[in-house]
């Protein structure tokens, strides 16, 4: 499972994108439920968290084996 934050920008969209596209497990990382619906709908898992709170970011990050995470 790979993990991408900020999916909704110009790399992470990229990022997250390519990693549908070779059928790689996917959770995004958004702030709000409806930013990560078309994710959703596309066959990624959706985390809510901030990125700047620690315990809702390991959260988001359990069980992944890579993350890209840009801020």
């Amino acid at each position: 499972m790979f993990a991408v934050a900020g999916a909704g920008g110009q790399t992470g969209h990229a990022t997250a994108d390519a990693l549908l596209a070779t059928g790689q497990p996917l959770r995004v990382i958004v702030r709000k439920a409806e930013t990560g619906e078309p994710w959703r709908r596309r066959g990624a898992e959706v985390a809510i968290a901030d990125i700047d709170n620690a315990d809702e970011l390991a959260r988001a990050l359990d069980g992944v084996t890579a993350a890209y995470l840009l801020n």
